[in-house]
């Protein structure tokens, strides 16, 4: 999350800790710029969370864990990529292996800021659910706007360097729970020769939406992840 957003993020946590219904509690993890880190701490000094475990990340540690990347923390992130929807898909993709590999979680649920859970559910049901019935949600046609096609299945194509369009518009997918081998590999097909911050940054085009690369990653190798 930015400034921005962290009182809605934060009244998101909230809300899952109101109606989560697990006698178990959970791991959430917001992921921050060091430089928004004050702010965020006051923000939360707002809040009270009794059954949460609330872990700050901060993305430049992060990319130092993963490609040995060091950033000043008083640089702001945001401000050196091309656009934030670039921004945001490194600061998605990143985070989910940072997840997945160091911190070794087999699934890892995310969620916009903005959502909010607005009445009584099970967690733990949500994640067993989907691993029973997996299945990604996408219109059949390419989105359009009024001053042209949108060019995100374009995009994906160019990074996944592959000739096979999408099946439709791969954004209608709101339940976005991510699974440890299927990051892995597309980590690894995608994020090769990072040796400095501007590597990372020239990897995603502008307007990059990580979750249409990441569906259509799965569509292509559907096969092997079923």
């Amino acid at each position: 999350s930015y400034p921005p957003h962290f009182s809605y993020a934060l009244k998101l946590i909230t809300s899952f800790e109101k109606f989560n219904t697990d006698k178990t509690g959970a791991d959430i993890f917001l992921i921050i710029n060091k430089c928004d880190h004050n702010s965020l701490l006051n923000h939360i000094s707002k809040f009270n969370f009794n059954n949460i475990n609330l872990n700050i990340l901060f993305l430049e540690d992060v990319l130092n864990k993963l490609f040995k990347i060091s950033v000043s923390r008083t640089e702001n992130l945001t401000k050196l990529f091309k656009d934030k929807w670039s921004f945001q898909s490194v600061k998605k993709i990143v985070t989910l292996k940072y997840l997945v590999d160091v911190k070794n979680y087999d699934n890892v649920y995310t969620m916009d800021s903005e959502g909010l859970f607005i009445r009584p559910f099970s967690f733990l049901s949500i994640i067993s659910n989907y691993l029973n019935t997996k299945r990604v949600f996408f219109n059949s046609k390419q989105r359009n706007t009024i001053n042209g096609v949108w060019p995100q299945n374009k995009i994906s194509k160019e990074i996944l360097k592959t000739e096979l369009d999408p099946p439709g518009w791969l954004l209608e997918n709101y339940l976005w729970i991510f699974e440890k081998e299927i990051v892995i590999d597309f980590f690894n097909l995608i994020f090769k020769d990072i040796y400095k911050l501007n590597d990372l940054i020239l990897k995603f085009p502008i307007k990059t939406f990580v979750e249409i690369v990441y569906y259509h990653f799965i569509f292509i190798n559907n096969s092997v992840y079923n």
